[in-house]
């Protein structure tokens, strides 16, 4: 049947060594089994409708070379990154997803975290540039305080249509970093269909060019 046909797939390690760009659609898996994914630069993942992750704490440093990501359409989706579990040497900053410029998220009405549980000792995600988050109706906030900080060449920052989105940046960042500039490349940030949203950090934005905010509370 078409799950038997996907399985393999995920597991071929020869395949995926070599890969650089895959697209999962219609998987009916609840989660993506591959150790393979240390060449992959572009993934997109559509319709899948048991995943409760897109990459876990054991996969997390194999996507070394990702650049962009792309989620659409999952519903039962909870997580993007899943750190829980991850061991991390305290003494060592760990690099991850250092190569990732785009992170797309669509319809994704279970999504309760982008990054879930990053531990401390872990650094990356400074080659980010755009970052967009529509229909997530379950994300209370975006970014969490060591997230935010490290999105140092962020450029676009779109959020729209998540009905329970209270804060962008959670309230800590605001209270512990008052005199750090956030996002000091960002050039272009949307707020749009927001209805409960209450906070956005007050920041200035050397790079700003554009901003729109539409339908806020």
């Amino acid at each position: 049947n078409h799950d038997d046909a996907i399985q393999p797939l995920l597991n071929q390690k020869v395949i995926l060594c070599s890969m650089e760009e895959l697209v999962v659609a219609d998987l009916n898996h609840d989660q993506m089994q591959n150790d393979s994914f240390h060449k992959l630069r572009i993934m997109r993942v559509r319709r899948c409708e048991k995943l409760m992750n897109i990459v876990s704490s054991d996969q997390i440093k194999l996507f070394q070379n990702l650049e962009e990501l792309e989620v659409w359409n999952c519903g039962t989706l909870e997580a993007v990154f899943d750190f829980k579990g991850l061991k991390v040497n305290q003494e060592h900053e760990e690099a991850v997803l250092g190569q990732l410029r785009s992170l797309d998220l669509k319809h994704l009405p279970k999504l309760k975290h982008v990054w879930r549980m990053v531990p401390k000792g872990i650094h990356g995600l400074q080659n980010l540039r755009s970052l967009v988050v529509e229909g997530c109706d379950s994300l209370r906030s975006l970014l969490s305080p060591s997230t935010a900080k490290l999105l140092v060449k962020l450029q676009e920052l779109k959020v729209k249509k998540c009905e329970m989105m209270e804060e962008v940046i959670e309230t800590e960042v605001i209270e512990t970093a008052k005199e750090m500039i956030l996002f000091p490349e960002l050039e272009s940030l949307s707020l749009e269909a927001l209805p409960k949203l209450e906070s956005f950090y007050s920041s200035k934005w050397p790079s700003l060019k554009t901003f729109k905010c539409v339908g806020l509370s």
